[in-house]
């Protein structure tokens, strides 16, 4: 079973990374999955480019290796699936509907990953 855990707020990109890392070594993860923002062509652009340089810092700091999971299109599923589950648009408003609609999207990647894997646990 996936479920999200409480959205980090960015501070500084060492204090992110150092609190990636101890989540990961109190929760015994294996592995981090990041989801990679591709173009809709399925090329990279600048961000994927930001997320990958991200990541290999997150490697370095915890030594744990990081997987990627394309990311298009999450947001727009994850609103959707908030919606019939009865999510109203004030509701979401009222509970930072990024921040949820962040959290459900996270859930649904990491889902995705770990059926694409045939995976169970020990994953961040």
């Amino acid at each position: 079973m996936v479920r999200g855990l409480d959205t980090l707020q960015r501070k500084t990109r060492d204090e992110d990374l150092g609190r990636l890392a101890r989540i990961a070594r109190e929760r015994g993860a294996s592995a981090f999955v990041s989801g990679l923002p591709m173009n809709m062509d399925g090329s990279e652009g600048p961000q994927a480019k930001f997320v990958r340089d991200f990541c290999s810092r997150l490697e370095r700091a915890s030594g744990l290796p990081v997987r990627f999971q394309d990311e298009r299109l999450t947001s727009v599923e994850a609103e959707s699936r908030l919606k019939d589950a009865g999510w109203s648009l004030k509701k979401l408003l009222e509970e930072k509907r990024k921040g949820v609609v962040d959290r459900m999207a996270a859930v649904m990647l990491l889902e995705d990953y770990v059926a694409a894997q045939g995976l169970s646990g020990g994953l961040a």
